[in-house]
């Protein structure tokens, strides 16, 4: 649904771009403005809106940084080092539902930023991206937690998985990460090494860690193996708790985790 165009966009220059991010307590507004002299214009604006069953809706409207020529048959992007980057302000939309987004730019801002998509599929959450600079690292953060992507190892930073992707690349999500705020977690699939065992997935470099985990929604029952001896047949488990989330089971352990954890179904 459009509101309709907005008829002025002024490119900030660099200095003249003021941004107020969402405090988490009060949940203010996003607002983007530009300063000229003494006059400010408000150029970007979020509104709130909480819905009966308790979720939350965020509406942004902002300047569209592009032109429409018509000797072009596609807009035209405005030149990156000259207007304010508008997928900032979705990024602070989203922290305010709990879904960190950030880009390390080791260069200058006009570096291309990474194209990043999430999707639903029996239960798991799936990230998958465009990288068109590979120098650009990716940091990730959820309301569940850290997420842990099949098959990469993920640098913990102050509790944010701090990843580095290649050009093109997409990976299955079944655990997060929760409590523990640095070191190098792995998160690989074993095999299943059991008749009846489907999966096996190796989280390991675990420290007083919390695992949050979105089974399939036709796994049955789930194991979870702490630091399991050679040759992974049996060994100590850790209880897992149910929480039936708006967004589907999740299976949490029950007490904090050292080591290496296999979750088997």
């Amino acid at each position: 649904m459009s509101a309709g165009p907005l008829t002025e966009h002024v490119a900030p220059q660099p200095g003249t771009a003021g941004i107020l991010p969402a405090d988490d307590a009060q949940r203010r507004p996003i607002q983007c403005s530009t300063r000229t002299g003494t006059a400010i214009t408000t150029r970007a604006l979020t509104a709130t809106h909480t819905t009966p069953a308790g979720g939350r809706l965020h509406w942004l409207r902002a300047p569209l940084p592009l032109k429409v020529t018509k000797d072009s048959h596609l807009p035209i992007p405005d030149a990156p080092g000259q207007t304010f980057p508008l997928i900032q302000l979705a990024r602070l939309a989203l922290a305010q539902l709990g879904w960190h987004i950030a880009f390390t730019l080791p260069s200058t801002p006009t570096q291309r930023h990474p194209v990043i998509t999430i999707h639903r599929r029996d239960n798991a959450w799936y990230f998958s991206g465009y990288t068109p600079d590979t120098t650009v690292g990716l940091t990730l953060h959820t309301p569940f937690g850290a997420p842990l992507l099949l098959g990469t190892e993920t640098l913990l930073t102050d509790a944010r998985a701090s990843l580095r992707m290649p050009r093109a690349w997409r990976h299955e999500c079944r655990i997060f990460l929760h409590g523990q705020t640095d070191g190098v977690i792995g998160c690989i699939e074993r095999h299943p090494a059991q008749i009846g065992v489907t999966r096996r997935i190796l989280v390991s470099g675990l420290c007083e860690a919390t695992l949050r985990f979105f089974p399939p929604h036709d796994a049955g029952p789930v194991t979870a193996w702490h630091n399991m001896p050679w040759p992974h047949i049996t060994g100590d488990t850790i209880a897992l708790r149910e929480h039936h989330t708006p967004h589907g089971l999740m299976l949490e352990t029950t007490s904090p985790v050292t080591g290496e954890i296999r979750l088997s179904w």
